[in-house]
């Protein structure tokens, strides 16, 4: 294995995405650690059962491996074989990461079951705000580059574990942090990240929190809170250049998929998708800012419409021209035909919604 490599990945780690890097012995030992906190979470993580469930994974297998601990942090542990370290087994890890946000009521209980000192307590919460917040998907994908740098082996996101902690509280966990009150400034940065189709602008929102609008009900609090996101969103998305239109039908559609969630994790699945959802649609409405008006007018009403049936027809008479005459005007400009860009933002849509089983399929929206 190429060292030079590994550190080039992991200071790449802590600098773009600032998620440490670890590396311990088969035992638990630290050889080294980048993390600028290396001794509160490297004991929180001695301490966990992830640690002692970790070492007895890579006693018999060698796939990555994405384990939660009791606290909530989710670490990602690749294991370097044997035949690369002449007989010694070194296991390196990325993390600590959230894969869903905690409030601080929800750190405190699980801290106390480990039964922490308050000291450690108090410095271990002005501290877990530096922790970064992943999705699982991405989480699976740092363990795959991980392995392959490691055992110049490319590995299925299929064969990667993951263990997650059973926890008596897991429906606590609401979709938004519960701790910081939100400032009008961060608010207001983060509406300007959408109008500008930035995605790291959702950082904003965990400077603060709406309070209790849930009325004690953790999944309502949830539902609630992307309520507000969502109408923060679509007038964001409409000064970013999306149609008033295009951008409250999409409010619309993601209104219903919240009301229609089940559990809180799911909740926190769609704010991801619709945070992802409206910034595309900002993305789209900027990049064609230099095509004709025409072709924009074709766009966005695929856009605004692409839950419905779409004919070349029903768009030809939306803009007052002919059908042949608007696909000949379409094909010139874009490249490829009107029916295949809707096609495929059909494909790109359906795909989305499918892979969050929000209850879709690719069959519905192509009718």
């Amino acid at each position: 294995m190429d060292y030079q490599n590994l550190r080039f990945l992991q200071d790449t780690f802590i600098k773009t995405a600032k998620i440490s890097s670890w590396t311990l012995t088969g035992d638990g030992q630290l050889v080294y650690s980048n993390c600028p906190e290396q001794d509160l979470y490297y004991s929180l993580f001695a301490l966990s059962g992830c640690s002692t469930y970790i070492s007895e994974h890579f006693a018999k297998a060698d796939t990555p491996v994405l384990a939660s601990d009791e606290i909530g942090f989710v670490w990602i542990a690749a294991c370097q074989k044997p035949e690369e370290t002449h007989g010694s087994r070194l296991v390196h890890l990325l993390g600590p990461v959230f894969i869903s946000e905690m409030t601080e009521t929800h750190l405190r209980r699980r801290l106390r079951r480990l039964r922490v000192t308050p000291d450690f307590e108090d410095r271990f919460l002005r501290i877990v705000r530096d922790v970064p917040t992943v999705l699982t998907n991405t989480a699976s994908s740092y363990a795959g580059m991980m392995h392959y740098c490691l055992n110049g082996e490319a590995i299925k996101s299929e064969d990667i574990v993951i263990r997650n902690t059973p926890s008596e509280d897991t429906e606590e966990v609401i979709w938004g942090d519960t701790r910081w009150h939100g400032t009008w400034i961060s608010e207001q940065r983060f509406f300007k990240s959408v109008t500008e189709g930035r995605y790291d602008g959702i950082r904003e929102l965990g400077v603060g929190r709406i309070g209790d609008i849930g009325g004690g009900d953790p999944l309502r609090q949830a539902k609630n809170e992307l309520l507000v996101f969502s109408v923060l969103c679509s007038r964001a998305a409409i000064f970013g250049g999306v149609s008033s239109e295009g951008a409250l039908n999409l409010e619309d559609f993601f209104v219903q998929t919240i009301e229609a969630a089940q559990t809180v994790p799911e909740v926190q699945r769609i704010g991801m998708d619709m945070h992802r959802a409206f910034i595309d649609r900002v993305r789209i409405a900027q990049a064609g800012q230099e095509r004709s008006s025409l072709v924009r007018s074709c766009v966005e009403y695929v856009e605004t419409h692409i839950l419905d049936r779409i004919r070349v027809k029903d768009i030809a008479d939306s803009a007052g021209y002919t059908e042949n005459y608007i696909s000949r005007c379409f094909k010139a400009e874009m490249g490829y035909s009107l029916s295949e860009y809707i096609n495929r933002r059909k494909i790109e849509t359906a795909m989305l919604i499918m892979n969050d089983n929000a209850g879709i399929t690719l069959a519905e929206l192509s009718d």
